[in-house]
């Protein structure tokens, strides 16, 4: 787009230890990620990095995070069917 100011790149050597990802979003977080990446003047994917970074520091003694309050599938409990009715 005319007008528009490029996005900074990571300068060579940073994020060398990087790995690709497919991740599938809404569109809604889609744009939420893409408007704060703009508005801050860095690629989606640093945008995407940063925050996950962060959020390393909101997770509780078992790895979640705090604000995560549906059941996890690993907290199901198993029934022991070895026999059938």
């Amino acid at each position: 787009m005319a007008g528009r100011t490029g996005r900074a790149r990571r300068p060579n050597g940073v994020g060398k230890d990087t790995k690709p990802a497919t991740v599938r979003l809404s569109s809604r977080s889609w744009q939420i990620a893409e408007d704060a990446a703009e508005a801050l003047g860095v690629t989606r994917d640093a945008y995407l990095d940063r925050l996950l970074a962060e959020e390393r520091q909101r997770l509780d003694e078992n790895g979640r995070p705090m604000w995560w309050t549906d059941p996890a599938p690993r907290d199901q409990e198993v029934l022991p069917l070895t026999q059938s009715a």
